[in-house]
């Protein structure tokens, strides 16, 4: 399928740290129409360096109204401030957690569900499915 669509939005998350408070760090927000399901937020670390999350579209929508997610990433409604939404990422590493300011991300999430509502997403995964080749030589 060679009608792919992309969104992209640049905005800042705060990172919450125990020892320095929080700071503000870049995260570039996408959604390509070739995986319809997922969302990808890259968090600009510094030096050039990006860390690419990739996770569910309706994990993100969920966790705009309540607490979602069991695994590595969860998101919920900033139990403090109902203009922001925290987000945890866990790894091996330890774990980070955001504020993100929700009009960004909501305007994100919505510009992905105009170009690709849930019907048109598993549309575009079927189209996907039916021309991979299952018999490769």
């Amino acid at each position: 399928m060679s009608n792919n669509q992309a969104v992209t939005d640049t905005t800042f998350f705060e990172v919450r740290t125990a020892e320095a408070g929080s700071t503000p760090v870049e995260v570039d927000m996408r959604y390509v129409t070739v995986d319809p399901w997922a969302v990808q937020f890259a968090f600009h670390t510094g030096h050039n360096v990006r860390v690419v999350w990739t996770f569910a579209r309706s994990l993100l929508a969920d966790g705009m109204r309540l607490d979602a997610g069991e695994g590595d990433v969860r998101i919920a409604p900033h139990p403090n401030d109902q203009t922001l939404l925290r987000i945890a990422m866990h790894s091996p590493g330890g774990v980070a957690v955001f504020d993100a300011p929700l009009s960004n991300v909501t305007e994100f999430l919505e510009t992905t569900y105009r170009i690709a509502d849930p019907a048109r997403a598993q549309t575009i995964a079927d189209l996907q499915l039916d021309a991979f080749d299952w018999n490769p030589v």
